[in-house]
């Protein structure tokens, strides 16, 4: 850790000197330094733990995802099953009866009526 203290010194000593020098310090160099000078071991082994911690959520959250794109598709499969099963009941049941109203219709026609 002592390197990035002393190049958070270095850069801190940089800053002081364009300001001596009258000169504007950019503002991304600012925010560098200022990460830098916060960046304490214990800091550094916090972010470490969440990144850690984070990366575990993510796996469980694409395991999830995958999980119910399983149960998702057997559900979308059983729905279309279903559908197909219905249709062809619905077909066995009145697969004649157009053809039969057809045939009575033309069959009333050619006769008398009351």
């Amino acid at each position: 850790m002592s390197n990035l203290k002393e190049k958070a010194m270095a850069a801190i000593a940089e800053v002081e000197e364009w300001k001596a020098a009258g000169e504007n310090w950019p503002q991304w160099n600012l925010r560098y330094i200022a990460f830098e000078k916060e960046a304490t071991p214990a800091k550094v082994l916090d972010l470490i733990s969440e990144n850690e911690r984070l990366g575990r959520n993510r796996d469980m959250w694409k395991d999830q995802v995958e999980r119910q794109a399983g149960e998702l598709a057997s559900l979308r499969k059983a729905l279309a099953d279903g559908r197909e099963a219905l249709g062809r009941e619905y077909w066995d049941q009145y697969a004649g009866l157009d053809e039969t109203r057809d045939i009575l219709d033309a069959a009333l026609d050619k006769g008398e009526q009351p």
